[in-house]
């Protein structure tokens, strides 16, 4: 019996030493170079000190990483959230050169090294010098661009594209080929650039194609936006807007669609030069939205008119035309494309009650009234005017066969961020006075203002719903101070402002808080009563 036993206890001990083995195997556990401060000296004692050699490449984890050689500074993403380090062990990515560390990086708080930015030094050699080049961790992901036309081409600019996660070494990196141009209209002023990138692949014919892959939890797919988030002071205002959006209006239209951008925060590197802080964004697209074949949308880009436009709609005849600020971004492009505008600035013009109110099914109530308490939240007077998509849904059982629904975009001026035209190198400037204004939006004040079919009763309803669960003032400070210590705790707001000196970052986010507390303890009077609201 105690035989039985002991072989017993023997096998379940092989067994338990097998799992943990294998645990530990699977696991990312700490590892870091050897260190040898005796051989650092001994090589810059030897040989002469140069301010640099040609040497680009540090493998982390057999992975070359970004960098940047105005700094000879290499940069590795982690996750920020532990404050375990993950496996780190570098090696030179050019055989002609060797590296040494005189310090175990790993000994430091691996937070606070990310949230300070703090560069470490380590020496890189060959037979004939030395330099020092450094490395910095990030909490936040990379994207690093290498173009054929450097990143400021007017024009189209080509290259490969390398996607970095904070989780890079344990799942490896992401590569494309893709090909891209500079973004936006006011922003394209900017020192600091956006970009729409397509990414693509050869095929086996030799025919170029789209590449559509899953970057950093976001949708799969082969088009996206390099927002520059240069003109917010806070970095914060587009995140904080498609946070509160994403509670009531971004997943209102149906199951399979998204109304509105979605976007994670990256650092990107081009061309082994740093560029900063990033928004990758998810276009307002086709696809986003769930259009189907016969579906129109059209985006609101300049500040162009609806109301008293039927002609120039129904007579425009080129789809490829920007018409009245609109342009066509999907649906079928033919003659009557431009049809279903027509439609809507008839409705929106008519002066007789009985006549609007059987015109007015060509836009949906519960879409209009979504957008119009979001602009009156954000303070979007800047969505009045352009960055909004006017979405028009195929419906055979219609008068007009169509109806709009709405969808936002860029959403920098906002939460007193204004429009200021070019009095500072920034077109924007902060009004603290805006927070009791009204946001008028023509497409929406007649359902308003008339409360038809009681769409201003349904705004306040919503918005008291909001303000006792979500979009509580404790709520938005959780959500602005979160975004805020995202972008700062991974030292990203900072090598932002040192890239950029001549933009402009908030010391901190109080003043954005602020304005947010204050806007929406007015709104609670001014919903329930529009006479609050000042002109």
């Amino acid at each position: 019996m105690r035989k039985k036993l002991l072989v017993l206890g023997s096998v379940l001990l092989l067994i338990s030493s097998f799992l943990l083995i294998n645990s530990l195997q699977k696991s990312n556990f700490t590892l870091f170079n050897q260190v040898s401060t005796k051989k650092v000296e001994t090589v810059q004692t030897k040989l002469p000190k140069k301010a640099e050699l040609d040497f680009t490449a540090l493998l982390c984890n057999e992975t070359r990483v970004p960098f940047d050689d105005e700094s000879n500074t290499f940069y590795v993403p982690l996750d920020m959230e532990t404050d375990q380090w993950e496996k780190i062990e570098f090696i030179s990515g050019q055989q002609e050169y060797g590296i040494l560390f005189s310090e175990d990086i790993t000994t430091y708080d691996k937070q606070a090294v990310i949230a300070d930015g703090k560069k470490f030094p380590f020496t890189v050699y060959d037979s004939n010098s030395w330099a020092t080049y450094y490395v910095v961790f990030t909490g936040l992901p990379i994207i690093d661009l290498a173009t054929n036309e450097g990143l400021y081409a007017t024009e189209e600019i080509t290259g490969t594209a390398v996607f970095y996660d904070t989780d890079f070494s344990l799942h490896g990196v992401q590569q494309s080929e893709y090909n891209g141009h500079i973004r936006g209209n006011t922003s394209r002023m900017y020192p600091k650039k956006g970009y729409k990138l397509n990414l693509t692949y050869t095929n086996e014919y030799g025919e170029e194609e789209g590449n559509k892959l899953s970057l950093f939890d976001m949708r799969k797919d082969d088009d996206w936006i390099l927002y520059a988030i240069y003109n917010d002071d806070t970095k914060l205002r587009d995140s904080l807007s498609m946070a509160v959006w994403d509670m009531f209006g971004a997943n209102a239209v149906s199951e399979t669609s998204y109304y509105g951008p979605k976007m994670t925060y990256v650092e990107v590197f081009a061309d082994n030069h740093y560029y900063g802080l990033y928004g990758l964004m998810e276009p307002v697209d086709a696809k986003q939205l769930d259009l189907a074949e016969e579906d129109y949308s059209y985006k609101r880009k300049n500040p162009g008119g609806v109301r008293y436009k039927y002609d120039d709609f129904m007579e425009a005849t080129d789809p490829t035309e920007i018409i009245e600020g609109f342009e066509i971004k999907a649906g079928i492009l033919d003659e009557e494309a431009w049809h279903p505008m027509a439609y809507l600035s008839d409705m929106l013009t008519s002066s007789d009650g009985e006549e609007k109110q059987e015109e007015s099914q060509i836009i949906n109530e519960d879409s209009v009234m979504r957008m119009w308490l979001f602009l009156q939240i954000i303070t979007g007077h800047d969505h009045t005017a352009k960055n909004l998509f006017y979405v028009a849904k195929y419906n055979d059982e219609l008068e007009y066969d169509y109806q709009f629904y709405f969808a936002p975009w860029d959403m920098d001026l906002t939460w007193g961020n204004v429009s200021v035209g070019e009095i500072n190198p920034y077109y924007t400037d902060y009004e603290e006075h805006t927070y009791d204004d009204r946001v008028y939006w023509e497409t929406a004040d007649w359902f308003i203002d008339s409360n038809y079919n009681g769409t201003l009763d349904k705004a306040r309803e919503l918005y008291k719903e909001l303000r006792e669960t979500t979009l509580t003032d404790e709520a938005v400070e959780e959500i602005i101070l979160g975004l805020d210590s995202q972008l700062r705790d991974s030292g990203a707001f900072k090598r932002d402002k040192n890239r950029w000196p001549e933009g402009i970052h908030a010391k901190n986010c109080n003043q954005l808080l602020d304005y947010a507390k204050k806007r929406l303890n007015f709104l609670d009077k001014a919903i329930e009563d529009l006479d609050y609201f000042v002109d």
